[in-house]
């Protein structure tokens, strides 16, 4: 659903990359995972990025 609207890259949490491979090749090839151990993770690379 987030590849359908437009997003390139998604956070994934390390306990869920394993579900990947039940994801379609098109879909996978669309987005860019990023593993994240934690949701601070996420709250921190967003405001690398920033």
């Amino acid at each position: 659903m987030l590849a359908e609207n437009g997003a390139r890259a998604v956070t994934i949490p390390l306990e869920m990359m394993g579900n990947l491979s039940s994801v379609s090749m098109d879909t996978i090839s669309k987005i860019i995972p990023i593993p994240i151990a934690e949701p601070e993770d996420t709250f921190m690379r967003a405001r690398l990025e920033d």
